[in-house]
């Protein structure tokens, strides 16, 4: 899934560059309508954010949307006065700088101090730009055009170099981040905007071209915001398992043969009421991690609660069992070490005092689990999970930390 998030925003960068060198071929009315469509999609942008609560969406889209009524206005003709040249300057640097910014923000909501403050920026900027611009502020542009490189890269003339450099340095930093910190299909989105806003900068005196690629950026961008809510509906935000609803769908499109496991954390009631809901989530989130890595071809699920689903198409029981078995050996010996009250929240920082040893107090985990495959007593996925939980119910009475058929 993650790949398809990454994979849509390069499908929709190739379309608009291949929209782009074949415009002429366009009727003259699609052609004309062509440049108020950055207008309507930062609209739906903007109004998705609005209805989803995506403050870092809701609020870039409006400075891209000014971005782009100011290339049309100053540098869609022949001007080479201060105004035009003002506005390149503007779109090459804060264009990318914006993009940038609010890819790095955290998501804290539009009604919040954080939100006031994404606002202001907005605002600030703008004002920024008409002071520039009507005021006639010539040592702004003067430094902007002279920039921290002055020698032009041959390969590269499009583009001046301080904002190659600039744009260069922020495809690392972005790419560096979906890599490593990937957290949702916004940041996905995020880095088609800016690659987005990059082919736009590249074709800034291309007016169907540049008009092509801030589209491009603002559906990215739109998109981004229907995959996130459809990620959060269905996957489950403290394991990162999928969860009981992206269940249900999988399920439609099992086979004639398949193997269910239900899995149940040993005693989960005493671990929350022994060492509060806090240490719960601790051991929610390292069952969740371990079930995720199952072998044998297993696809996990949390079902609810303490309790996990793992689901193996086209696998006779005897071929699970072997794995499941190596899953509860295997959380059954991980020392899960309790966060004391000084005890850092940063997992980097956390491991580093696991090297350590300075955890005050470890705790050991165990789950049972119940198997059971498709057969003539159990014909659909439903009663499979029936016959399951009663193998669990069994593995339970067993004394737990067992499995049973």
């Amino acid at each position: 899934m993650r790949f398809f998030y990454n994979l849509l925003p390069t499908i929709l960068l190739i379309a608009a560059y291949f929209t782009s060198t074949n415009i002429n071929q366009l009727s003259p009315l699609i052609r004309e309508s062509i440049d108020y469509i950055p207008y309507a999609l930062i609209t739906i942008g903007v109004l998705f954010g609005l209805k989803f609560n995506r403050s870092r969406i809701f609020y870039y889209l409006p400075i891209l949307g000014l971005f782009y009524w100011a290339h049309g206005y100053y540098l869609t003709g022949t001007q080479n006065n201060f105004s035009a040249q003002a506005i390149r300057y503007t779109l090459y640097y804060l264009l990318p700088l914006n993009t940038l910014i609010f890819f790095l923000f955290k998501e804290r909501g539009i009604y919040s101090i954080h939100g006031l403050a994404r606002m202001l920026i907005v605002l600030i900027q703008t004002g920024l730009i008409f002071w520039v611009v009507a005021y006639q502020q010539t040592w702004v542009l003067d430094a902007a055009i002279k920039g921290i490189i002055q020698k032009p890269l041959p390969a590269m003339q499009a583009l001046p170099p301080t904002i190659l450099l600039i744009l260069v340095a922020g495809f690392i930093l972005i790419t560096a981040k979906n890599i490593f910190f990937y957290k949702s299909p916004i940041d996905a989105g995020f880095f088609g905007a800016y690659a987005a806003a990059t082919f736009a900068l590249y074709f800034i005196d291309d007016a169907s071209a540049f008009t092509l690629y801030i589209a491009a950026a603002a559906l990215i961008l739109s998109i981004s915001i229907i995959q996130d809510s459809h990620h959060m509906a269905y996957r489950d935000e403290l394991t990162g398992l999928m969860g009981r609803r992206a269940l249900n769908e999988y399920m439609m499109g099992l086979g004639r043969s398949y193997t269910i496991a239900m899995l149940d954390v040993d005693h989960f009631k005493k671990f929350n009421d022994t060492h509060g809901h806090d240490v719960g989530d601790q051991v929610l989130k390292m069952v969740g991690k371990q079930i995720m890595e199952i072998t044998g071809g297993g696809k996990a699920f949390r079902y609810g609660g303490e309790e996990f689903t793992i689901v193996f198409p086209r696998k006779r029981i005897e071929k699970t069992v072997p794995h499941l078995e190596a899953l509860r050996e295997g959380i059954a010996a991980y020392e899960l070490q309790i966060r004391s009250k000084g005890r850092p929240k940063k997992n980097s920082a956390g491991k580093k005092l696991r090297a350590q040893k300075a955890a005050s107090k470890t705790v050991s985990v165990k789950i049972s689990i119940g198997v059971a495959q498709r057969d003539e007593k159990a014909k659909t996925p439903e009663d499979v999970i029936k016959q399951s939980d009663k193998a669990l119910y069994r593995a339970k009475k067993k004394g737990r930390n067992c499995l049973s058929k």
